[in-house]
C-alpha cells in the first residue's frame, strides 16, 4: 500500500517503449524480414522512426499524415519516453526531440523498457500497481497481413509477460490480439489466458475494415464475458486506422490529433457500442476508455439519453439499444481521468464507481498522481471516494488485488 497517500494507488495507463529484442529474440524468425518492411522501429543517426505499412516511412511524407510534419522527424518517437517522475510539462517541452529508442538519455526514460527502472519510478511516484500498455504495438491493428499481425502479437505478449516478471504483483500486462483474423485472435486469446493475462487492449477505431459494432466482433465480446477479462480502449495519434487522427488531418489540424482525436475516437466507439446494442447483448462485458479526459462524459451521456428517448418513441421495437445510455455506462464502462483535469473532482462525485486514474507514464504528457489527489482534497471529495478512483475501481475492473 502506498505510504505516500495512505491507500493503494493503481495506474491504469502505464506504457512501455518496446525494445529491439521483441523483433530480434521474441518474433518468430520466419516473420522478421516481413516485420522489417511492414512494422518496425528504425534507429537512424538522427533518431528513431516508426514504420507501419505505408504510414510513417522514413523516405516518404507519411509522418505528415500523423503529425503534420513534412519530413520523418524522430521527435514523434522519442516523446514516447520523455517523462521522468515529477518533471514538468514545461521542462519536457524544452528537451530536444532527437533521440534513439532503447538508449537511456535525457529524452528516453529507461523505465519504458527496463522493468526495474520502472519499479523505482513507481516508488518515487507512490504508485502501488500499474497496467502495462503498449506504445508502438498499439498499431498492430494497422498491419495488413493477418499472419504477420499474429506473429507480432505473440512476440509482444511474450516479451511484456517477461517484462512484468520483475514484480507480477505490481506490473499487470495488457495482451494484444491479431484482430485482422478472428480465428487467429481466438487462438492468441486462448494462449494468453493460459499464460495468465487478464487484460486485453484494442483501439477505439474500425479495425480490419470493420466497425466495432458489427457482428464480426460478437465472438470477441462473448469471450470477454466468459473470461472475465477487462477490455481497454486506448486511442493513438496515428493515421493507419480510420478515425479521429485522419479527421484532424482533413480539417487541417494534424498537430492536434493527440489532443482531439483521442476524445473523438472514444466518444464514437462508446456511442456505437451502446446504440447498436452491443452492451445490451453482452451485459457482462467491462470496458475502459483511456487517455481521452473524463469531463466529456456527462454532456455526452445527457445527449445520448435524450436521443434514446426520442428514438424509442419513433422506432419502438426496431431500436437495438434497450437500456438508457447512462445506465449502460454505470453498469459496464469505466473512464480514466488525468491529474491535469481541473474539472475531474466534479466527475468523481458523479461517477464514483466508474472513474480510474491514469498517468500515461512515460509518455511526454504524463502526470504524477499528486495533483489529482490534491485537487480532490481541495474540493472535499470524501476519502472513500478518493480511494475508489485512485485505485479500488481499477482493482475491481482489472481483477488486481489492492
Amino acid at each position: 500500500m502506498s505510504e505516500k497517500f495512505g491507500y493503494p494507488v493503481i495506474d491504469c495507463d502505464g506504457h512501455v517503449t518496446e525494445p529491439l529484442e521483441i523483433w530480434t529474440e521474441y518474433l518468430d524468425p520466419a516473420y522478421r524480414e516481413a516485420a522489417a518492411e511492414h512494422f518496425s522501429i528504425q534507429n537512424t543517426p538522427e533518431g528513431a522512426i516508426w514504420v507501419v505499412e505505408e504510414f510513417m516511412r522514413p523516405k516518404a511524407d507519411q509522418l505528415a499524415v500523423a503529425y503534420g510534419q513534412k519530413t520523418a522527424s524522430p521527435g514523434a518517437v522519442t516523446s514516447a519516453g520523455a517523462y521522468f517522475p515529477y518533471i514538468t510539462v514545461q521542462e519536457i517541452a524544452a528537451k530536444p526531440l532527437a533521440g534513439r529508442m532503447w538508449e537511456p538519455s535525457e529524452v528516453m526514460n529507461p523505465g519504458g523498457f527496463d522493468a526495474n527502472a520502472r519499479l523505482k519510478d513507481l516508488d518515487l511516484l507512490g504508485v502501488d500497481k500499474t497496467v502495462i500498455i503498449p506504445t508502438f504495438f498499439a498499431m498492430v491493428p494497422g498491419v495488413k497481413d493477418p499472419a504477420l499481425a499474429a506473429a507480432l502479437c505473440r512476440a509482444y505478449n511474450d516479451w511484456v509477460w517477461d517484462y512484468c516478471s520483475a514484480d507480477r504483483d505490481r506490473l499487470h500486462p495488457l495482451a494484444m490480439l491479431p484482430v485482422q483474423d478472428m480465428e487467429l485472435a481466438k487462438a492468441e486469446l486462448d494462449r494468453v489466458v493460459a499464460r495468465g493475462f487478464h487484460i486485453l487492449g484494442a483501439r477505439p477505431n474500425p479495425m480490419a475494415g470493420h466497425r466495432l459494432d458489427e457482428e464480426r466482433w460478437y465472438p470477441f465480446w462473448r469471450a470477454l464475458e466468459e473470461t472475465g477479462f477487462a477490455l481497454i480502449f486506448h486511442p493513438f495519434p496515428t493515421a493507419e486506422l480510420e478515425g479521429g487522427t485522419r479527421w484532424c488531418v482533413e480539417a487541417g489540424i494534424p498537430e492536434l490529433g493527440e489532443t482531439l482525436a483521442f476524445t473523438m475516437d472514444n466518444i464514437v466507439t462508446l456511442s456505437s457500442l451502446m446504440f447498436h446494442g452491443v452492451l445490451d447483448r453482452f451485459p457482462g462485458m467491462k470496458i475502459a476508455f483511456l487517455e481521452s479526459s473524463c469531463t466529456w462524459v456527462p454532456g455526452i451521456l445527457d445527449r445520448l439519453d435524450k436521443r434514446f428517448y426520442l428514438l424509442v418513441r419513433r422506432l419502438a421495437g426496431d431500436l437495438p439499444i434497450k437500456t438508457l445510455p447512462s445506465e449502460l455506462f454505470a453498469r459496464q464502462c469505466f473512464i480514466s481521468f488525468e491529474a491535469a483535469e481541473h474539472a475531474a473532482p466534479a466527475l468523481v462525485e458523479l461517477y464514483p464507481n466508474n472513474l480510474i486514474w491514469a498517468s500515461d507514464y512515460p509518455h511526454h504528457d504524463a502526470d504524477p498522481p499528486d495533483p489529482a489527489v490534491e485537487r480532490m482534497r481541495e474540493h472535499h471529495v470524501p476519502l472513500e471516494t478518493e480511494k475508489k478512483v485512485m485505485g479500488a475501481n481499477a482493482g475491481r475492473l482489472f481483477g488486481i488485488a489492492a
